[in-house]
């Protein structure tokens, strides 16, 4: 349950830092955003970056933890750089799908 609910984490920040970036703003959203969208979509996957390494390193340890984090980091980022690449109009879709999912891993962690 803890390597969903990083993935989860991963996909959202991944799709928050490739959605903070010019060309990418034009193809999902046909236009660029401006400076403070941009800024706090910087913000928001940066800070879930450090949260679901915090989270990592909590749960494994410092020497697990990390090489978990990197691994689940590389199959979140790979997800979104083919979604963005081949189906933009799906991004949304994953997004929605990742935060659903994440809500729903931690009610069960939780409970």
């Amino acid at each position: 349950m803890w390597v969903l609910l990083l993935w989860t984490l991963n996909v959202l920040s991944v799709s928050c830092l490739a959605a903070a970036m010019g060309k990418h703003q034009r193809d999902l959203f046909g236009h660029t955003l401006v400076e403070q969208q941009t800024l706090v979509l910087q913000l928001v996957g940066s800070v879930l970056v450090f949260i679901s390494m915090i989270l990592g390193i909590l749960v494994w340890g410092g020497s697990i933890g990390v090489p978990v984090l990197i691994g689940v980091l590389a199959f979140a980022a790979l997800l979104v750089m083919l979604m963005i690449t081949y189906k933009p109009k799906g991004f949304i879709a994953l997004n929605v799908g990742a935060f659903i999912l994440s809500v729903l891993t931690v009610g069960a962690i939780v409970f």
